[in-house]
């Protein structure tokens, strides 16, 4: 019964690890672009196409983190609560 326990409470912990994951890194992603592109309109054009490429960088991360991880996670541990 422990075991049970303490296999739910984990996977519990990893879905919610996953999911913050993933909405941090979409957040950040959106905000790095928005500071690209005020870059960009104030003439750092360096600057501003630096920010691009990370920003859509952490947007991809917090894409993929959500698609291929939280997403299955919720969904078997939904399956198992059922």
């Amino acid at each position: 019964m422990d075991e049970l326990v303490s296999g739910s409470v984990t996977e519990l912990l990893a879905l919610i690890g996953s999911a913050i994951g993933s909405i941090v890194f979409t957040v950040s992603g959106m905000l790095i672009e928005h500071n690209s592109l005020q870059s960009v309109v104030a003439g750092h054009s360096t600057v501003g196409v630096w920010e691009m490429y990370m920003g859509g960088l952490a947007l991809i991360a917090g894409l993929y983190l959500g698609y291929q991880e939280c997403w299955p996670r919720l969904v078997d541990y939904r399956s198992r609560s059922n």
